[in-house]
């Protein structure tokens, strides 16, 4: 169980009692798409109410694996180098350079020098 912070009780407008609990968390992009579920509950009645929030976490790309410094190619020979990266949004470009410059790739092969 979590306890949460700043839990405050106040009179209702009307009776009965109105009380409130802030959950507060350090966000990492591994708790993207994280369910926390708040519950509470009225012990002289014995009934409770819970609510769920999905954790929707924004996060730059990241590359997975974490792509190798070295690439070895054989002369003559095509060589493909495939990336994978995942974010938050999950729109992302990618885009090769060479000393800086972008590589503009009008085919599924060119030549690269």
């Amino acid at each position: 169980m979590c306890k949460g912070l700043n839990n405050s009780s106040k009179p209702g407008l009307w009776g009965g009692t109105v009380s409130s609990l802030e959950l507060k968390v350090n966000v990492t992009q591994e708790m993207n798409g994280v369910v926390y579920t708040c519950q509470s509950t009225n012990d002289a009645l014995q009934r409770s109410v819970h609510e769920v929030v999905s954790l929707q976490v924004l996060y730059a790309p990241i590359f997975n694996p974490p792509p190798s410094n070295t690439v070895v190619g054989v002369e003559g020979e095509p060589l493909q180098v495939s990336l994978v990266a995942t974010g938050n949004p999950q729109s992302i470009a990618y885009t090769w350079t060479k000393d800086g410059v972008p590589i503009l790739n009008t085919a599924n092969e060119s030549n690269f020098k």
